[in-house]
């Protein structure tokens, strides 16, 4: 789990007042109100896009261990995006997580690589959240 801990900081911090997780893998059913999923690389294109157009709302950080982090501030909520480096085995994924007032945290996960690292990476997102909640209560 050490190399999970180089996500920053920030993106733990913003999840504290959490209060339910969902998490949705390529692999697995999608919630009846998603759209239908592009691709890891055409959402990252797209967040790129938008970080390109407007830095003050869409901000992109690369952490030292090549995790690509994205930063979308709403004017209720914020998104934190986190895409796998090429060295990560669920590679090529990213993990969405917003906070909202009605829903608390809800985690998408769309994963390309095989299910077992998929449900790997969910795991440790999750275990992830729940460490971060608990350090805020």
């Amino acid at each position: 789990m050490s190399k999970f801990k180089a996500i920053p900081v920030l993106s733990t911090v913003i999840m504290c007042f959490c209060i339910s997780i969902t998490a949705v893998a390529k692999n697995s059913p999608q919630l009846s109100d998603q759209k239908p999923q592009k691709s890891v690389a055409d959402t990252y294109a797209d967040l790129k896009s938008q970080a390109r157009n407007n830095p003050s709302v869409v901000e992109i950080i690369t952490s030292p261990d090549g995790w690509q982090v994205v930063y979308e501030k709403k004017i209720d909520r914020t998104v934190v995006w986190s895409f796998t480096p090429k060295t990560e085995k669920a590679y090529p994924a990213f993990v969405r997580r917003e906070v909202t007032a009605k829903d608390g945290l809800v985690m998408r996960v769309v994963c390309e690589a095989k299910k077992q690292d998929c449900d790997a990476l969910v795991e440790t997102f999750n275990r992830m959240n729940a460490e971060a909640i608990e350090e805020a209560q």
